[in-house]
């Protein structure tokens, strides 16, 4: 009877390699000198392609609409500071407040899908507010993709954002008895 009953052998060659962009967002250019004084060169910032946003409602009164009152102004505000300048708030009125609330997709799947003996009277998912259609409604600048891999920086030049580049490739063999 032969010791060995049956020999196995192999190769595996893997090549593999990507890149992953983040948040990215920096100072391209440093300020020089003091901020209002002469001579003050601003930063070139290239902004963060990590967008923060929200919607809020607004409705005239008798007082903002009064002397010394500040009525709605409706549109987008952006963020504070250079980085967060794509982000901001977009104030709406009333009525378009409650459109876009209400502005909702059926289930895009069936809650306990595949479950054994799942019950008929079973809820199948829950709406979902459609973000695509909120965002085309309310006129919300910026929710694309158009920073994440460069940017139109402070100085309305175009830079890269930082990325991270990997490659690895492997090598093996074996052999079995």
């Amino acid at each position: 009877m032969p010791y060995f009953k049956r020999i196995k052998s192999g190769f595996n060659l893997r090549d593999t390699s990507g890149n992953s962009w983040g948040g990215g967002g920096y100072t391209q250019t440093a300020a020089v000198g003091t901020y209002g004084a002469a001579g003050y060169v601003a930063p070139v910032v290239v902004p963060t392609a990590n967008i923060r946003g929200s919607f809020v409602g607004c409705t005239d009164t008798p007082g903002s609409l009064g002397a010394g009152g500040a009525p709605c102004a409706s549109g987008f505000v952006p963020s504070h500071g250079p980085l967060a300048i794509l982000s901001g708030q977009t104030v709406m009125t009333r009525a378009a407040f409650i459109i876009s609330q209400s502005m909702t997709q059926g289930p895009t799947s069936l809650f306990f899908n595949g479950a054994k003996d799942r019950p008929s009277n079973l809820i199948n998912g829950w709406n979902q507010i459609d973000v695509e259609k909120v965002f085309a409604l309310v006129g919300s600048p910026n929710v694309n993709f158009d920073c994440v891999k460069e940017c139109t920086a402070s100085d309305g030049k175009v830079y890269a954002q930082p990325v991270t580049r990997y490659s690895e490739r492997s090598t093996a063999g074996y052999l079995m008895a």
